[in-house]
This record gives C-alpha cells, sequence and structure tokens, in this order.
C-alpha cells in the first residue's frame, strides 16, 4: 500500500538520493508529524514553493494548528508576495497558522509573520518592517516608473493590512518602515505587531 506523501516525507528511507532535496524539507523531516515548520534563510522561489507545499499537505491531513517558526532576514520580492498571498487566504476549513519568531522576522520575513493568523516572538526576537529594494532595476530602465509604483501599491496593501491588526496607524508604519527600526519583542507587542511573547520549541 502506497504512503500518504506526508506520512513518506517523515521517512528518511523515501529520500530520493538522485535529487538531493531541498534543505527545507530536510530540516523539517522530524518536526512533519508535530506539525511544525522550521524556516531559516533566504525567502527566494525554491523555499516558498516547498514552504507552500508542507502547508497545503498538513492542512489537508488535518485542521489542527501549523506552527511555523521564523528566523529569516527576509527574501526575493516575488517569491516573498506569492507565499505571504497564500497565508492570507483564511478559511474557517483550512488549519491555522502560528507564526513564531525564534530570532529575526526582518523584512519579507515580518511580512510573512503578519500573514499568520497568530504572531508569536521569543523574547529575544526582533522585527524590522521596510519597503521593497529596487537594486536590480537600472535607474534608465524604462521599466522602472512602472515597477515603483506597483511595489509602492503592494507595500501600502501589506501596511494597511498590518496597520487592520496592530495598534498603529498606516503613517506610524510607514516611519517605521522608512526608518527600517528594529524593533524588540516587547516593542513590537505595545506596537501589536504581535500578539504574545512566549518561548515556543519545535
Amino acid at each position: 500500500m502506497e504512503k500518504p506523501v506526508l506520512s513518506s516525507l517523515q521517512d528518511p528511507a523515501s529520500a530520493n538520493t538522485e535529487h538531493p532535496e531541498n534543505f527545507i524539507i530536510q530540516l523539517n523531516r522530524p518536526f512533519i508529524a508535530e506539525r511544525k515548520i522550521i524556516f531559516t534563510g533566504y525567502i527566494d522561489e525554491e523555499s516558498a514553493h516547498h514552504l507552500i507545499t508542507l502547508i497545503m499537505l498538513m492542512r489537508k491531513e488535518s485542521q489542527a494548528p501549523i506552527h511555523l517558526f521564523i528566523n529569516s532576514t527576509g527574501g526575493e520580492y516575488v517569491s516573498s508576495r506569492q507565499l505571504i498571498d497564500f497565508l492570507s487566504y483564511k478559511s474557517k476549513d483550512r488549519a491555522p497558522v502560528i507564526g513564531v519568531v525564534v530570532s529575526l522576522a526582518h523584512s519579507a520575513a515580518f511580512d510573512l509573520l503578519q500573514a499568520c493568523q497568530t504572531r508569536i516572538a521569543w523574547p529575544c526576537a526582533t522585527l524590522m518592517l521596510h519597503a521593497v529594494d529596487f537594486g536590480e532595476y537600472r535607474i534608465d530602465d524604462p521599466e522602472i516608473k512602472k515597477y515603483l509604483k506597483q511595489s509602492l501599491r503592494e507595500h501600502h496593501k501589506v501596511i494597511k493590512r498590518v496597520s487592520k491588526r496592530s495598534e498603529c496607524s498606516f503613517d506610524f508604519l510607514c516611519y517605521l518602515s522608512r526608518q527600517e527600526k528594529v524593533l524588540g519583542a516587547q516593542e513590537a507587542l505595545k506596537y501589536g505587531l504581535i500578539d504574545r511573547i512566549e518561548r515556543i520549541y519545535p
């Protein structure tokens, strides 16, 4: 009898030795049965794909909460948006994702945390919100104006979503973003950017 996909991922013997696994899958093998996902590092197309896949498989198996442990300085704009849009869609029949910042949730990882149904931070954790960097575009690129408008619109969408959940106004969040202010857990709690401070372990 063929194993369910999620059960297969828990079994190291099922690993494909011809095609080495993504680091995210390797790292999370011991935690899948406990409905826990550890994300550390840079958000790129591959890591976003594997995170979405793991969450989808866990949601198919059960509606029990999923803990997503975050330690990241951010990542690529497009890949981050895909992951955040996926998490932002909430429904009663979908398992909730609980975000836990163990160290860093900066840049796109901050947005990732805000897309989780519950936002938790370790006492030592730091958070930082800022706008997208357009370093890959040349100043004389004819597409740059369109890109800047789109990026600013997406950034404001994130800030509006965060403002609804927090104690912060849209303007104050824009200020934090421009300053790239790094917030400790207590500050983040005061501003309503996390729901509580708790040292939850994977």
